[in-house]
C-alpha cells in the first residue's frame, strides 16, 4: 500500500468522508496491517517504528549484579564498582590500588524512604530521605533528551565529622537529564564485546557541562569520565 493511499486511510478512521455524503464514513474492526506490519492497531491509533525509541530501565540490570570497572591514572590503579540486587542500586564504591576510599550505600528502602550512608575517607554521614516525587525516565527517540525528578526531604541521622548536623533537615530537588545519542556494541577486555548499547549525555541539577556515559542493556554503567577529570574513563572490566 503506498504511503499517500495509508494516509489516507489513517484519516478515514478519525474523520468522516464528505465528497457528496455527509454521513459516509470507514469502520474497521481489528488492526490494520501493511505487508504484515500492524500500522493502526484496534483502538484506532497510528502504530510508530519504535526501532529509534530507547528505555533507560532496560539499560540497567532486572536482578543481582556487580559492575567493576577501572582505570590508571599516574602508575595507580583505580577501580569502580556498582552493585545491584534486584534491580535496585544498592552501593557504589571507589578504590585506589585496593584500598577503598569513597563509598555509597542506599538500604532500608520504603515505596517513599531510603538511608543513605556515605563513606568519604574517615568520614561516616547516613541520612533519611523521604521523597515527595521520584519518577523514572521516560521512553525517548535517540537524538532526544528525557528526565526525572527526585524531590525530597533530607534528614542527618549521623555524621562522624560534622556532628552538629544531625536531625537537621533539608528539603532537595534533583534534577537529571539524559540524552541517548547513538546505539552501538560496546568493546572491552581482550575482544569482549557487550551488543546494544547506548553512549548518552548525562546531567544532574543543570550542570554547566554534560557527562559522556555508556549504558548498556541488561548491565548498566560501562564506561565514564572520571569524576576530576572526564577525559579520564573508567571501563567494564567484568559482570559477576
Amino acid at each position: 500500500m503506498k504511503r499517500s493511499m495509508l494516509s489516507f486511510l489513517a484519516l478515514a478512521i478519525t474523520t468522516s468522508l464528505s465528497a457528496g455524503a455527509t454521513a459516509a464514513s470507514l469502520d474497521v474492526h481489528g488492526d490494520i496491517k501493511v505487508n504484515g506490519k500492524t500500522v493502526i492497531d484496534s483502538a484506532g491509533n497510528l502504530v510508530q517504528n519504535k526501532t529509534n525509541t530507547i528505555n533507560i530501565a532496560d539499560y540497567q540490570p532486572s536482578g543481582d549484579a556487580i559492575i567493576n570497572l577501572k582505570l590508571m591514572v599516574d602508575g595507580e590503579l583505580q577501580t569502580y564498582k556498582i552493585v545491584y540486587a534486584a534491580g535496585k542500586q544498592v552501593s557504589e564504591e571507589a578504590a585506589t590500588n585496593g584500598a577503598v576510599s569513597w563509598k555509597m550505600t542506599w538500604g532500608d528502602r520504603t515505596e517513599s524512604a531510603m538511608t543513605v550512608t556515605t563513606v568519604n575517607g574517615d568520614c561516616i554521614d547516613v541520612v533519611r530521605n523521604e521523597f515527595e516525587l521520584s519518577n523514572a525516565y521516560a521512553p525517548v527517540d535517540l537524538g532526544h533528551t528525557t528526565s526525572r525528578i527526585d524531590k525530597f526531604i533530607s534528614t542527618f541521622a549521623s555524621s562522624t565529622c560534622k556532628p552538629e548536623l544531625v536531625d537537621t533537615k533539608e528539603h532537595k530537588t534533583d534534577i537529571y537529564l539524559m540524552t541517548p545519542l547513538v546505539k552501538y556494541d560496546f568493546k572491552y577486555g581482550e575482544n569482549k564485546t557487550v551488543k546494544d548499547c547506548i553512549l548518552v549525555n548525562y546531567s544532574i541539577n543543570g550542570g554547566a557541562a554534560y557527562k559522556t556515559r555508556t549504558l548498556c542493556k541488561g548491565i548498566g554503567l560501562v564506561e565514564f569520565g572520571s569524576y576530576s577529570n572526564e577525559a579520564i574513563r573508567y571501563h567494564l572490566t567484568s559482570v559477576e
